[in-house]
């Protein structure tokens, strides 16, 4: 059993439930980005990193902010989850795949919403789109293998995807 210094949130799952859809906009919005960025964007947030929930079959990253609070960004590759989604939320102690805590939740802490962009800006920028910029193009998904791609004729060598099929 693990020990929590602090209450846990009302929103986290108790350990016999599993995985639950628990729906954002009330406790939380979310801010999702692909899972290839998250070591380096919670090194840059250290301290101020709230809890991040990984989904490795879907290939993102989660965190958790304030409600409304990143709802003007305009990130490529970063989703913003909030009123009418719902999110998987796994026990606190939950470590299995494929969806588990990287960072568990601690009381109510969640992520502040303008360092979690500034710490995105720098990764997802760099390492989904290459660029060293943020980039007003639009960052599309290909519907065969889900390797996100910039332009539609960028694509992952080893996929057998074939022109018109990036959405």
């Amino acid at each position: 059993m693990a020990f929590f210094l602090s209450p846990l949130p009302v929103w986290i799952p108790p350990a016999s439930a599993g995985v639950r859809d628990v729906p954002a906009g009330r406790w939380w919005d979310v801010a999702e980005a692909p899972s290839s960025v998250v070591w380096g964007a919670m090194a840059r947030l250290a301290w101020r990193c709230g809890p991040v929930v990984e989904d490795q079959g879907a290939g993102v990253a989660r965190w958790f902010v304030a409600p409304g609070a990143a709802e003007a960004w305009a990130l490529g590759a970063v989703r913003i989850l909030g009123h009418g989604h719902y999110v998987g939320v796994p026990p606190a102690d939950w470590t299995r795949e494929p969806v588990r805590w990287l960072l568990p939740p601690r009381g109510d802490c969640l992520t502040d919403a303008g360092a979690l962009r500034d710490a995105l800006v720098a990764d997802v920028v760099t390492v989904v789109t290459g660029r060293e910029a943020p980039t007003a193009v639009p960052v599309a998904t290909c519907s065969y293998c889900r390797h996100r791609v910039e332009h539609r004729a960028d694509h992952a060598p080893d996929c057998a995807w074939q022109p018109g099929r990036a959405r």
